[in-house]
Order: C-alpha cells, then sequence, then structure tokens
C-alpha cells in the first residue's frame, strides 16, 4: 500500500523487506495516530484489509491520554 508505493523494494532478503515494512509501517501509524488522524484513513495508508489489524497501534495513543492525567498529580476535592 502507501509504504511500499513510497518506498518500492528494499534490498536485501525477504525477512529484512519484511522488517523494514512491520517497523516503519509501525513508526508511520503511531505518529499519525498520536497526531489525531482518522484510524480508517491510518488503515487505509497501511493497506490493511481489516481496522482490526490497525487497532494494534492504539495501546500507544491510549498511554498517551493515561500520562496526560497522570501529569496532573493527585487532586484534592474540597466538598461544596
Amino acid at each position: 500500500a502507501f509504504l511500499k508505493e513510497t518506498y518500492g523494494d528494499v534490498p536485501g532478503d525477504l525477512r529484512t523487506l519484511e522488517e523494514f515494512y512491520h517497523i516503519d509501517g509501525h513508526s508511520f501509524a503511531v505518529n499519525v495516530l498520536t497526531k489525531g488522524a482518522n484510524i480508517k484513513t491510518v488503515s487505509s495508508l497501511l493497506g490493511h484489509t481489516s481496522i482490526k489489524m490497525t487497532e494494534r497501534y492504539l495501546h500507544v495513543v491510549d498511554s498517551l491520554k493515561q500520562d496526560a492525567i497522570d501529569s496532573l498529580g493527585e487532586i484534592n476535592y474540597a466538598p461544596m
């Protein structure tokens, strides 16, 4: 899909080529998802046949949300 069209074939054995596409695809997906890209768009760009395949990258986005919440520290609420 997008990555193969962009980069073409990578020199080396098939294992190296598969690893390249996997690592590059993972980096691409995580970066665009953390910037707010729509998961359906990312799925299409990666050439996934199902959004389920793309959902595996969402754990990174979820952990960033939790990090943002955790950065608040302890919050003490006073009764009204």
